[in-house]
């Protein structure tokens, strides 16, 4: 059963046919995922579906048509000319790679938006599509005017603006897959695998309506923080107005978190270590100031880059300090995948 990668391998088959129908996206698709092993999944799976990847500013200006799926991962070192360039350029199927992309690139690439968000497949399921994908390449190749007349009776059944581009290249695609298990499947099996797949591209594209920077991505640093303080044994985590004398030392050595009813106060070597894994995709001043401009990061003054908060700590003793934390609202810690944090730990 193929899935939504397959799709795009099965789409770099046909390209040109689809250039041919106005049915390709004008620029290049951004691949937005939702963690660093989601990123990772999905560049290894793309290479065993006969992807390639490249180094965004090394790639040729202009490549002739092919039946390929280049791809190049996103890095904060690149020059956001070599970015566009390497977007802008439609002649064969382009993907941009990312954990978080620059909001500016989001803004002007977003019909071209994708979100991976899902587990890693089963290493079977992956081999399984890509013996499919290899023979759905060798069909292609052996019946052009095939090929070409589904694409064509496609494009007529749509009207012109009714869906994104990147819509319409997934769905013709499905169209050309269901031809081909013509051969194999009876015509009700086919009919069920046409509307599967047309639902997933729905849902799927549905998830990028709308997309904002942090709304996915924010969160996913909220989950980041709640594993790295559950998997470190030496990080303490205790309410505000319950500070015992093994707290303050954890609070002096930067490994205490505290909480309140609406938020957690969080070191800010603390959160800087959380979030090594997204170290070259993304500066941590990046990831302050897009907390912040989400209102998941509170503070008085972000002026230079300082986000962080003087806290009156009084502990049961009725000893006071003002360390300085980052104040983080709750809702970014709230994730469908994580289970908070360790009850240990408070």
């Amino acid at each position: 059963m193929v899935g939504r990668k397959a799709l795009l391998a099965m789409a770099a088959q046909i390209y040109p046919l689809l250039q041919d129908q106005e049915l390709t996206p004008e620029h290049g698709l951004l691949a937005m995922c939702s963690n660093m092993e989601v990123r990772q999944n999905l560049m290894n799976t793309l290479k065993v579906y006969g992807a390639v990847q490249i180094h965004v500013a090394r790639m040729k200006e202009r490549y002739p048509r092919n039946y390929r799926l280049y791809f190049g991962l996103y890095q904060k070192s690149l020059k956001e000319e070599k970015i566009i360039d390497f977007l802008d350029d439609a002649s064969v199927l382009r993907m941009l790679v990312g954990t978080m992309l620059p909001e500016s690139l989001c803004s002007q690439y977003e019909s071209g938006i994708l979100i991976f968000d899902e587990s890693v497949g089963a290493r079977a399921d992956v081999e399984a599509a890509q013996c499919e994908i290899e023979r759905f390449a060798v069909y292609v190749r052996k019946n052009p005017e095939v090929i070409f007349r589904e694409i064509q009776l496609f494009r007529r059944s749509i009207a012109d603006g009714a869906e994104r581009k990147v819509a319409l290249m997934l769905k013709a695609t499905v169209c050309v897959w269901c031809e081909y298990l013509r051969e194999t499947m009876q015509q009700q099996q086919v009919q069920k695998e046409k509307e599967r797949l047309f639902k997933l591209v729905d849902e799927w594209l549905e998830m990028s309506e709308g997309y904002l920077d942090f709304d996915l991505f924010g969160r996913n640093i909220g989950e980041m923080v709640v594993n790295y303080v559950n998997e470190h044994e030496d990080i303490l985590l205790g309410e505000v107005d319950k500070v015992d004398s093994v707290m303050t030392k954890a609070i002096e050595q930067g490994r205490g978190v505290l909480e309140n009813r609406e938020c957690f106060f969080v070191p800010e070597e603390l959160l800087r270590e959380a979030c090594m894994p997204l170290g070259d995709t993304i500066s941590f001043l990046a990831i302050k100031r897009g907390l912040h401009e989400e209102g998941y990061l509170l503070c008085n003054n972000s002026k230079n880059g300082n986000y962080t908060t003087k806290l009156l700590v009084t502990n049961v003793y009725g000893y006071t300090s003002r360390p300085r934390f980052l104040k983080l609202k709750k809702e970014l810690f709230e994730s469908s995948t994580s289970m908070g944090f360790r009850r240990d730990k408070r």
